[in-house]
């Protein structure tokens, strides 16, 4: 369920995508061997 306007909603999105951005650079810095 969506409500309008909502800024914490869309803060953690915000902070959820950077989480998932930070999380993906760092698997991709690590050497998989």
């Amino acid at each position: 369920m969506r409500a309008e306007g909502i800024p914490m909603d869309e803060g953690k999105e915000v902070m959820l995508a950077g989480l998932a951005i930070v999380v993906g650079s760092k698997w991709r810095l690590v050497p998989r061997s």
